[in-house]
C-alpha cells in the first residue's frame, strides 16, 4: 500500500501551516508544530527560487510569531541549515546548546545544521 508523501512526513502534534501565493501560485510555505504547552518548532520553511529575496520567508516567520504569541507561545525553536543561519539571526533567533542532527548524505554535500531559538 502506498502512503501519500505528505503522510510520510507527518509531524506529531498540532501544526500551523502558512503559505504565500502570488498570482494564484504558491511560492512559499512554512510548517510549525507545537512541541509543548508554550513552545513550538519551526519545521519547514521554503520559498521558490524565483521568489526569494522579496522578504516572503521573513513575512512567513513574522506571521508565525504573531500567531504564536496570540496562542500563548513563549519560544520558537528550529534546526537551521548552515545556509539559513544568517536569515534566522536577522529575525532575532540565537544559537542554542545541543547536538545538531547529522546525516552522511547532508555531510557529503556540505550541509550542516545549527540549533536556534527565539524567545517571544
Amino acid at each position: 500500500m502506498d502512503i501519500p508523501i505528505r503522510q510520510s512526513f507527518r509531524i506529531d502534534g498540532e501544526s500551523i501551516e502558512l503559505i504565500v501565493k502570488i498570482g494564484g501560485r504558491v511560492v512559499g510555505g512554512l510548517v510549525a508544530v507545537w512541541t509543548g504547552k508554550n513552545e513550538m518548532e519551526l519545521r519547514h520553511l521554503a520559498v521558490a527560487a524565483d521568489s526569494q529575496k522579496k522578504r516572503l520567508g521573513q513575512s512567513l516567520v513574522i506571521r508565525l510569531q504573531e500567531i504564536a504569541v496570540l496562542r500563548g507561545c513563549r519560544r520558537i525553536h528550529t534546526i537551521a541549515r548552515n545556509t539559513s543561519v544568517a536569515f534566522f539571526r536577522n529575525l532575532g533567533f540565537t544559537t542554542v546548546p545541543g547536538v545538531s542532527p547529522t546525516h552522511p548524505i547532508f555531510q557529503r554535500h556540505g550541509i550542516t545544521f545549527t540549533l536556534m531559538a527565539k524567545e517571544l
